[in-house]
């Protein structure tokens, strides 16, 4: 090649060859490193899952109620989250705060939370303590979504009139507004030891009334829409 094409494009060509193999090496080296960081972003993506699932298992042994709301409630979060548009990535944070949206009741009586009856003011405040003990167990664990801040605004209303914050509209996370309606869609769907469970066109009516003073209306509008035209079910 030497003697054909003369030593200038010999060594233009060997300078080619040691670049390109310079860059493949960088682009091996980055894929390598690429590679590890995603090895690192799975592992801990499933330790924080896994510490979700071990919160969530220790109230199904207190109180399989509350544990199977939970999951209900996480179900119809993620498929309001897909209605409006969220990523993939955020869908996973709101399945996980909504999977552990009441763990603080971890510490309240159980004979409270299963009683047949309608509660007395006493117990109703112990039981709005939950999200504020919800936060406090939630905020050190290092996720990254803000699970501990959404858990501890899901009962805020968008007038103020929520708890424990009395937060309004722009001050509270989505995620916890879609958490605030799933949640009483739920609840209003199921059984609880005082009442039976209401049918989907009460719970409508219900829910509408409050649209735009607890409820984030699109996030209300999505929730319906799921029921009335996509058939949604908790037990699909």
């Amino acid at each position: 090649m030497i003697i054909l094409y003369g030593p200038s494009l010999f060594l233009a060509q060997l300078i080619a060859t040691l670049l390109f193999g310079g860059l493949l090496k960088v682009q091996y080296e980055r894929t390598q490193s690429m590679e590890v960081a995603e090895q690192k972003s799975l592992a801990i993506s499933q330790l924080l899952r896994q510490t979700v699932a071990a919160l969530s298992s220790a109230m199904v042994h207190r109180d399989p109620t509350t544990a199977n709301h939970q999951k209900n409630v996480a179900k119809l979060s993620v498929a309001i989250g897909k209605l409006l548009g969220l990523d993939a990535q955020r869908l996973e944070g709101l399945q996980l705060a909504a999977l552990v949206h009441d763990i603080g009741q971890i510490q309240i009586p159980a004979e409270i939370l299963a009683r047949a009856r309608k509660l007395s003011n006493e117990e109703f405040e112990l039981i709005k303590m939950h999200s504020e003990a919800g936060y406090a167990i939630l905020h050190d664990i290092p996720f990254p979504w803000p699970i501990a801040e959404i858990v501890y605004q899901h009962h805020e209303n968008l007038d103020g009139s929520g708890y424990p914050r009395q937060l309004t509209n722009d001050e509270i996370l989505l995620e916890a507004k879609i958490i605030r309606v799933a949640d009483s869609m739920e609840a209003m769907l199921s059984h609880r030891p005082f009442r039976r469970a209401y049918d989907k066109e009460f719970a409508f009516v219900e829910l509408h009334k409050f649209s735009g003073k607890y409820y984030d209306p699109d996030v209300l509008d999505a929730c319906f829409r799921l029921f009335k035209e996509h058939n949604f079910s908790f037990s699909e």
